[in-house]
């Protein structure tokens, strides 16, 4: 008779010393998870964490700062629905789409649009979030605004072209000049 009830014990202590590990290890994760997450809050950089199906589930206050929504706002929507400007490259869009079907890293620049409907440059980088298995189950990203940086890069852009124009061309008439005539007869 103790042998039956000698075993049961015994079941009983492993299943529960294992039922300790798993609690344990859940408390680990979720004091993990609090910790990136305040990390997450203090960054200036917009995070947005979305499903594997690509709605939002958690960003921090830097995104909305950065794009006037609330997180209440935004969750269970897709990023690009919300926030992507009809000026947005096709081409960077559909490598966005690919890299994250993939289940791969990417990172653009993109143009997005505001809560208030104003255009803003992103530097953007989304990297897939995996399981022990190897198996996607969401996607961080992270947006830095770059829209002065890149309003700058334009402008010395726009003035090197305009240098370079008043460089083989007459300012009065707007007619090439013989610079420009000796760059053309270089080139052939």
């Amino acid at each position: 008779g103790a042998k039956h009830l000698v075993a049961p014990t015994h079941a009983l202590a492993r299943s529960q010393a294992r039922l300790s590990e798993q609690q344990d290890r859940l408390r680990r994760q979720s004091e993990e998870v609090r910790e990136l997450a305040a990390v997450a809050e203090l960054s200036r950089d917009a995070v947005t964490v979305t499903d594997r199906h690509a709605r939002i589930l958690w960003v921090n206050q830097a995104f909305t700062d950065l794009t006037g929504y609330d997180q209440d706002e935004v969750i269970g929507l897709r990023p690009g629905a919300l926030l992507q400007s009809p000026g947005t490259d096709p081409e960077t869009v559909r490598r966005i789409g690919e890299a994250l079907a993939a289940g791969n890293p990417v990172r653009e620049e993109i143009l997005n649009v505001n809560k208030w409907a104003q255009s803003y440059w992103i530097a953007l980088s989304i990297s897939p979030i995996t399981d022990e298995n190897g198996t996607v189950q969401r996607f961080a990203a992270i947006s830095s605004d770059i829209t002065e940086r890149r309003a700058v890069h334009e402008a010395l852009a726009k003035a090197q072209r305009e240098t370079q124009h008043h460089a083989t061309h007459d300012t009065l008439t707007g007619l090439p000049n013989r610079r420009y005539l000796d760059r053309m007869l270089e080139t052939k």
